[in-house]
């Protein structure tokens, strides 16, 4: 299949107007965020932090069935959902520190959740890679580890220029930035497995999915090291981007079950 070919098959099975409707979701979101009132000290838009882990959970463990929670796709999508779940739990947790406890949420218990994802949607990508019993070239290798060198680099040289000194938060975050570069770097290992394959679109919405939910990571993880994070910040807006891409991504793979 050659480069137009491939390319229009996947102008055509992407539907524009679900890309554009996201867009504007998203951007009628971050503007929400610096008007939105609290509501006995609960902002509405934290619904969102909540609901758009746990649809797109609930759609991972709906393609899973969809299998018959078979030995390849089955399973995976289940650790899919199971990894999504976990971050639900995660964001009910911060939460509950935040509303319940009125003390700072990170780092605390959630992140044990937040960490528990990233196992699980690297055993879902690395199951469906070697299904299709992905072959790379050396190029694709070393892009392989390139991606969580640079990922990290570029947490640790931001970070460090303005620290002063080693400091916890730096060190905790490594381990969350370092996972889910990990995580991207599949994803796109992936995306070169399914480039001849029906999946392929669905790959590439599950890609930009866990690009937009890396930037978003990594970003925090930094501005948490200096206490500027708060809910007006865009990395909102990203992580409910990458929510809305990877139920897209669930929707089309049902379309070829």
């Amino acid at each position: 299949m050659n480069d137009k070919k491939l390319l229009s098959e996947i102008r055509y099975s992407i539907n524009l107007k679900i890309v554009g409707l996201i867009f504007l979701l998203v951007v009628g979101f971050q503007i929400s965020l610096y008007f939105e009132p609290e509501i006995e000290g609960f902002l509405l838009s934290d619904l969102f932090d909540l609901l758009g882990p746990l649809i797109v959970s609930l759609g991972g463990f709906f393609v899973s069935k969809k299998y018959g929670f078979s030995n390849i796709f089955g399973k995976s999508y289940f650790a899919l959902g199971l990894g999504m779940f976990f971050l639900f739990l995660g964001e009910l947790t911060y939460m509950y520190y935040e509303y319940v406890l009125e003390t700072d949420p990170y780092p605390s218990f959630a992140d044990i959740f937040y960490f528990l994802m990233y196992p699980l949607l690297i055993f879902h990508l690395q199951k469906n890679i070697r299904f299709f019993n992905g072959k790379f070239s050396i190029w694709a290798k070393i892009l392989f580890i390139a991606i969580p060198v640079i990922t990290t680099s570029s947490y640790v040289f931001f970070s460090l220029s303005e620290l002063e000194s080693i400091v916890f938060d730096f060190l905790y975050g490594l381990v969350f930035v370092l996972a889910t570069s990990i995580t991207l770097s599949l994803a796109v290992m992936g995306g070169i497995v399914f480039r001849q394959n029906i999946l392929l679109t669905t790959w590439i919405l599950l890609a930009a999915s866990i690009f937009l939910m890396t930037v978003a990571d990594v970003w925090y993880y930094h501005i948490e090291i200096f206490g500027l994070y708060d809910y007006t910040n865009p990395v909102n807006s990203l992580w409910i981007a990458s929510y809305c891409f990877m139920a897209y991504a669930l929707f089309k793979h049902l379309k070829v079950i």
